[in-house]
């Protein structure tokens, strides 16, 4: 039903995860990695506990080989499940059930193993292994020929409808969703591995000549007291973390290139003007909402006067709910 490989970089450490099947949404089972940990491929009959469980033994420093072999002696079912583990140094470990369905089958070669089942030969894996090994440029895009060269002897049997590419980088940290290198997914598609393919990469726009980006606090000292001066430079700070408001700016604050993207790290010198989010903003108490009604009376709240006109009753009936408030709590009225 799928195929897929799971390899290590030697020279950078990446990890990374390529798969192909006639299934749709391949990407939200099969691939788990980690930064620094390892990376697993959970397949056939998948039982997804296989990926997180896979990467909490990798994490606790478990290698590859032991880790397989820890999650198939759990599964009662693990003669329909097909696995594929390379952990943070390199180690290959992998699986194939005797009842998956044919032809199932594997290839491992130096931190990388390629596994499948359905296959329309028995020799896909070994194809893909050898063009991944033969392949240039980074781990993506040698995961990517592999699984070109699986799909050109034959791949899935039953043909193609997802495929799923991850790799996340080697360095191992306190936040693992900021080390995600690649992360495409094709759920549904006739060609997904050209679709995947031809994806551009995704980079940030460049910011309009008039808007300027402001230094880092933590480079120029700028505080609330001492604003930072926008620089010249349309070229964001290194530091990703930058958190300096801008100061000023020659472009009105209805540009809509000046608007500041809510939740940006990185702000632009453009004059911002604009309306709070709906949850911090406030409103001012007019006339209108000077009352509260207490007790199905309308009364002011302490220290205000009752106005007559719009947002207060007017003659009588002003008269009438200061008595009544006056007898009911005691608290004197302005004049």
């Amino acid at each position: 039903m799928t195929y897929s490989i799971v390899a290590r970089d030697p020279v950078t450490g990446s990890l990374g995860i390529g798969a192909q099947t006639h299934f749709f949404g391949v990407g939200t089972l099969l691939p788990w990695a980690e930064a620094g940990v390892g990376a697993v491929a959970t397949q056939a009959f998948v039982n997804v506990d296989y990926g997180p469980r896979g990467l909490e033994l990798l994490r606790a420093g478990v290698p590859a080989p032991s880790t397989v072999d820890l999650l198939v002696a759990d599964d009662p079912d693990s003669g329909y499940r097909q696995l594929g583990i390379v952990d943070a140094h390199g180690s290959v470990g992998t699986y194939t059930g005797e009842s998956c369905a044919p032809h199932a089958t594997f290839a491992r070669g130096h931190q990388v193993t390629v596994q499948g089942n359905m296959l329309a030969a028995d020799d896909v894996c070994r194809v893909a292994l050898a063009a991944f090994e033969s392949a240039d440029g980074d781990l993506a895009d040698r995961i990517l020929a592999g699984l070109l060269a699986a799909d050109g002897a034959g791949g899935d049997v039953r043909g193609s409808q997802s495929a799923a590419l991850k790799v996340v980088s080697g360095r191992r940290g306190p936040a693992p969703w900021n080390e995600v290198v690649a992360d495409l997914r094709v759920d549904d598609h006739p060609e997904p591995l050209a679709d995947a393919g031809s994806t551009p990469a995704v980079t940030p726009p460049a910011p309009p000549p008039h808007c300027r980006y402001t230094a880092t606090p933590s480079a120029t000292g700028c505080s609330a007291s001492k604003p930072c001066a926008p620089s010249t430079s349309t070229t964001p700070p290194s530091d990703s973390r930058s958190s300096c408001r801008p100061a000023s700016s020659p472009r009105p604050a209805d540009d809509p290139d000046c608007r500041p993207d809510r939740g940006e790290a990185l702000t632009r010198g453009c004059r911002t003007t604009w309306p709070a989010p709906h949850s911090v903003r406030r409103r001012r108490a007019g006339p209108a909402m000077s009352r509260r009604r207490v007790g199905g009376l309308d009364r002011c709240p302490p220290g205000r006067r009752l106005r007559s006109g719009p947002g207060g009753p007017a003659g009588a009936d002003g008269r009438r709910s200061r008595r009544r408030r006056r007898r009911r709590t005691g608290t004197p009225l302005l004049p």
